[in-house]
């Protein structure tokens, strides 16, 4: 079973449907926007449920942040360059351990 694909929405393409709506409303003329989608999942990413790639925001040059969980149940951190590269990382400090729900 693959792991959960997330859709991301570039934001960028929210704010000027936005800025066209308010273009309409003066009388002017809106640009055409095409929304992208983009399917990916950070290599390593868990595949069991509660597991996976969460992205939390995109940049207007198309970078992504955010964390996903290993099958350890391990949070760590990542960023998607536009051009598809994904980097992760880990905070020092935070530790390798599951998250505990208190």
């Amino acid at each position: 079973m693959a792991g959960r694909r997330t859709r991301v929405v570039c934001m960028t393409v929210l704010a000027l449907g936005c800025l066209s709506v308010f273009g309409a409303l003066l009388g002017e003329e809106s640009p055409q926007v095409t929304p992208t989608f983009t399917e990916f999942d950070v290599p390593g990413a868990g595949a069991s449920t509660g597991l996976g790639t969460e992205p939390l925001n995109v940049n207007s040059g198309g970078v992504i942040a955010g964390v996903y969980s290993d099958s350890a149940e391990v949070f760590h951190g990542f960023l998607r360059a536009a051009d598809g590269t994904i980097t992760t990382f880990d905070v020092p400090g935070a530790g390798a351990g599951a998250l505990k729900v208190r």
